[in-house]
């Protein structure tokens, strides 16, 4: 799956390509691509919903239109996961009922 999906993404506008690959394999937010693009964050949220749609829409020709309980979008989840640790750090009440 992961094959088709890159296979799909290379289809894609190269602008188009660069803004996705920065998004969900860097994990960069809107605003961090539109600084290092130099074009405005709304032009690359617009991008980025844009390109999703085609991406969904091929993906689900290749696929019949059937998503399997886990979605194929999974391979796109950010790569660079350190920032997030910090940001969801599990509550205290919660590390408590683990332990």
């Amino acid at each position: 799956m992961l094959r088709v999906l890159l296979a799909e993404l290379e289809r894609l506008a190269p602008e188009d390509q660069k803004i996705l690959v920065r998004r969900f394999f860097e994990g960069e937010s809107a605003a961090e691509i539109a600084r290092g693009l130099a074009i405005p964050a709304a032009t690359v949220r617009s991008r980025l919903h844009r390109s999703l749609q085609r991406l969904r829409a091929r993906m689900d020709e290749q696929f019949g239109g059937v998503r399997p309980g886990v979605s194929w979008s999974c391979p796109c989840l950010p790569a660079r996961r350190s920032h997030l640790r910090a940001r969801t750090a599990p509550r205290a009440s919660l590390r408590k009922s683990s332990s």
